[in-house]
């Protein structure tokens, strides 16, 4: 509890029990002696360890009224002095309501209170006083007591609140092995599971699913249970909404969970409105993309160890196909690899015109050609196709403002570019 302004009633209740300087029941620079009740000190010594939350018990330094909320920063109700009030115990997880934690709070230090005063205390209604006591002694915090203010007398915290602790613990316990149990009842329903609508061939490994609806939930469902990449080619001149639509919550899951995604599209899909604001959505949430005019066929590869590829390249309608043989899949590994290495970025690094410095793959392009390197020769160095290596260098070309590749060489020199 902390009185606002410099005057000589300050007090401030730590999460330990004690007032700042001095002992738990006492204030500082000369307030009376009114500190946390006992009781409520060994409540919150049952809790030790929890980070601090708002209070809602606490007594004032100047006139000893106590303010009891769960959240409360204001004046005293009865000096109207400032004070704020925090405490370090959580009992939401033992079963107390809101209300109910601050009947139990205030009760702690006023035992004679009645439920009149406890209600204006509290600002609340004294029959929700009466709810909030049938729930504590439902908990076994309290017990009937016709001879008490407010009808009820307070069990000693360690040992009530304790036991709730334990009763908590065994039904946590009770609730881990309901869950290890499921673990028994796995095998059964991956059976049950393979019986689905799809078949796995039993001498090459292969799963072949037909339908188009159950070969998005197979790879909503291999999504889920990846770990670190997905590589992924998709041919044709455009995306599909409903694909769009079915893509978009996975790829921007798997990238919220730190999985690196790379994908290969023909450039024509960047004639398409809906497919443009789909990459730059993907790629400002960290994918990375690269288009290509080369023939390509799709392809997903998922932790370097499935991979779905269609039936019918041709007609991607009549199904998938799930592969996961090492053999194959080095074999797919390496032609998406090639493809990516052989692809443009997108979007461009640079833009057009912007004279932004060239990458360090560009410029040994530039050297190459200015050796007078062929386009096969330069191509083979870099390490990509003579097709990819000429879009380069008519980039490279447009970038530099040249006609002729001898002008890109004067005027990349011209730049310190090589």
């Amino acid at each position: 509890m902390t009185h606002g302004g410099p005057h000589p009633h300050v007090a401030e209740v730590r999460t330990d029990g004690d007032v700042a300087g001095h002992s738990q029941l006492e204030t500082q620079a000369g307030g009376d002696q009114r500190g946390i009740a006992g009781a409520w000190t060994d409540l919150a010594n049952d809790y030790l360890g929890h980070a601090p939350i708002p209070s809602v018990a606490a007594n004032h330094g100047r006139c000893g009224r106590v303010v009891v909320y769960r959240t409360w920063s204001g004046s005293c109700q009865t000096c109207q002095q400032p004070v704020t009030q925090r405490y370090a115990v959580a009992l939401r997880d033992l079963g107390f309501t809101a209300l109910a934690e601050r009947v139990y709070r205030a009760l702690l230090d006023n035992a004679d209170w009645d439920g009149a005063t406890l209600a204006e205390a509290l600002s609340c209604q004294e029959a929700e006083i009466a709810v909030a006591l049938t729930s504590l002694a439902e908990l076994g915090v309290v017990t009937p007591d016709d001879q008490a203010a407010i009808g009820v007398t307070l069990k000693y915290p360690a040992s009530a609140l304790g036991e709730l602790i334990e009763r908590r613990e065994d039904e946590l316990l009770n609730e881990q092995r309901r869950v290890g149990d499921t673990r028994s009842e796995v095998a059964k329903l991956t059976e049950r599971y393979s019986a689905r609508p799809w078949s796995v061939d039993p001498a090459t490994g292969l799963e072949r699913i037909e339908d188009l609806e159950q070969v998005r939930q197979r790879l909503a469902e291999l999504a889920f249970f990846t770990r670190r990449s997905v590589w992924s080619v998709q041919p044709g001149e455009s995306i599909s909404r409903s694909a769009i639509e079915a893509s978009r919550p996975l790829d921007l899951r798997g990238l919220r969970r730190g999985i690196a995604m790379r994908t290969i599209y023909n450039t024509a899909v960047l004639q398409d409105e809906a497919c443009r604001d789909y990459m730059r959505e993907v790629t400002a949430a960290g994918a990375e993309i690269r288009v290509t005019d080369d023939p390509i066929e799709r392809m997903v590869i998922m932790d370097d160890v499935v991979a779905v590829l269609p039936i019918d390249p041709q007609n991607s309608g009549q199904g998938a196909l799930i592969v996961r043989q090492p053999g194959l899949i080095v074999g797919f590994l390496r032609l998406f690899h090639r493809l990516w290495n052989e692809a443009d970025v997108y979007p461009p690094v640079k833009a057009e015109g912007s004279g932004a410095d060239p990458s360090g793959e560009d410029r040994k392009v530039l050297a190459l050609l200015a050796e007078g390197s062929t386009d096969e020769v330069a191509a083979r160095v870099i390490g990509v196709s003579v097709r990819h290596l000429r879009r380069r260098v008519a980039r490279l070309m447009t970038e530099l403002g040249a006609g002729s590749r001898f002008e890109a060489g004067v005027e990349a020199a011209r730049r310190g570019w090589i």
